[in-house]
């Protein structure tokens, strides 16, 4: 089958890429497409649900970390992946914050753009800005068996155990021309999918 890809690019060897099988002037509200890092042989699945709300998303957090509004709030003192592993697992201090959607949660969910689960493998991504106001993308391991029981997988490691070598899959600096770059391009997708799904409403009425 065909693929349509649009790459968001960081350098020469790092970019994000959308993979289509479509494309983009076909696609609606719930198209759903693979998000990916790549970096150079090591390629991580960051999302793969409604590239509309994808999309939106990633613009809405690319506008605030331009206008250096995603900074970290003052009680993530240690990476922000390993403390929402920490969060998973009931720890307490942590601050909780009430979110638009109604619902209230841990304040680093502020910074978190997407997530996804492939071949027992959980990722989530962030995006905010340090405190010099650069902005960080940045890609964690979650806590692979969160959801299931022991018995049920054979590789199956305690919490405790997969903590002690939690580490970042992935820190880098985005510069500001190249976040312009991506919020235009993000804005651009957003855009043509609304305009596909009006003129399918008109057609249809």
């Amino acid at each position: 089958m065909n693929k349509f890809i649009l790459n968001f690019i960081l350098n020469a060897t790092e970019q994000i890429t959308l993979e289509l099988e479509s494309p983009l002037d076909n696609l609606d509200y719930c198209y759903r497409a693979n998000i990916i890092w790549h970096q150079q042989k090591n390629i991580f699945l960051l999302s793969n649900d409604s590239l509309y709300y994808d999309m939106e998303r990633f613009s809405d957090f690319l506008k605030k970390a331009l206008n250096n509004e995603l900074q970290l709030h003052h009680s993530i003192t240690q990476d922000i992946g390993y403390l929402c592993n920490e969060y998973y697992q009931n720890k307490h201090g942590f601050i909780l914050h009430n979110f638009a959607h109604g619902g209230q949660d841990w304040i680093g969910y502020q910074y978190h753009l997407w997530e996804a689960y492939k071949n027992n493998i959980r990722l989530i991504t962030w995006l905010y800005n340090n405190i010099g106001g650069t902005i960080i993308f940045e890609i964690t391991p979650c806590y692979p068996y969160l959801f299931c029981e022991p018995e049920d997988e054979p590789n199956y490691i305690s919490y405790n155990e997969w903590i002690k070598t939690y580490k970042p899959y992935l820190i880098k600096e985005i510069p500001i021309d190249v976040a312009q770059k991506w919020l235009n391009q993000t804005e651009l997708i957003v855009k043509t999918i609304k305009k596909n799904e009006t003129q399918w409403q008109k057609k249809n009425t």
